[in-house]
């Protein structure tokens, strides 16, 4: 399970107009400034016993610049969890290409450059370990399925969600990790995403080593977002 951990603790790095769209675990990039709040629960393989990891994760707009000519826009994640009873918190600023952050493009292999504090450790450069960035800032998500809409309880009022499915999967260090991933929309959602629901697997000669669940649930926007990393740009 130690794995899944360091998922949580680096998924943080996950993540124009309101048509520019991404697969991944945001859908929509909004107006600068903008962010939103998930309750973040990661479950254990069965699902009768309590969550092993319950915290937050906060998604934001916190800039916009322009770099080799190309317009760019900051993106930072800082998530907060609690793990038997210890803190952990993380913080990522990433500067992303805004014409990468479309749908079918692949916005992990353009990193302009990133920030990542993991705990007390001092900030150091994103691109030196992508930890499962791929999972959360994945391009197209292979076998991608729509689902039927629901209509969810949000902060935002209640919203009828469509729901789309689809996995995504990178190999890493001897080992292949997979995400199953379901996602309920809606435009009102700052980054699209309401809802998101993230199994994963990771898999060492033909064995499954591990696996967990993070669920991801939308419970505050707002439009006055700033940087936990203001000096870093």
């Amino acid at each position: 399970m130690r794995y899944f951990i360091s998922v949580l603790a680096f998924c943080s790095i996950v993540a124009t107009s309101a048509a520019c769209r991404a697969d991944g675990l945001f859908y929509k990039l909004p107006e600068d400034g903008v962010w939103a709040q998930y309750d973040l629960k990661m479950e254990p393989p069965r699902g009768d016993e309590e969550p092993l990891v319950e915290g937050s994760f906060r998604m934001a707009s916190v800039g916009s610049t322009t770099e080799n000519g190309e317009k760019c826009r900051w993106i930072e994640m800082v998530i907060d969890i609690q793990h038997r009873g210890r803190a952990h918190k993380t913080i990522a600023k990433v500067l992303f290409p805004e014409k990468q952050l479309a749908e079918g493009k692949q916005p992990v292999e353009h990193i302009v450059r990133g920030w990542l504090k993991e705990g007390e450790r001092e900030v150091h450069n994103v691109t030196e370990d992508l930890g499962p960035m791929p999972a959360f800032l994945a391009g197209p998500l292979e076998d991608k399925k729509k689902l039927k809409p629901v209509t969810l309880d949000t902060p935002l009022g209640k919203l009828d969600c469509e729901g789309v499915t689809g996995t995504t999967a990178w190999d890493e260090s001897g080992h292949t990790d997979t995400a199953t991933i379901e996602t309920r929309l809606n435009d009102k959602a700052p980054f699209g995403v309401v809802t998101s629901t993230i199994a994963m697997k990771r898999e060492q000669n033909g064995n499954v080593r591990d696996r967990g669940k993070l669920v991801f649930t939308l419970t505050k926007t707002g439009t006055d977002a700033k940087s936990e990393l203001p000096d870093q740009n």
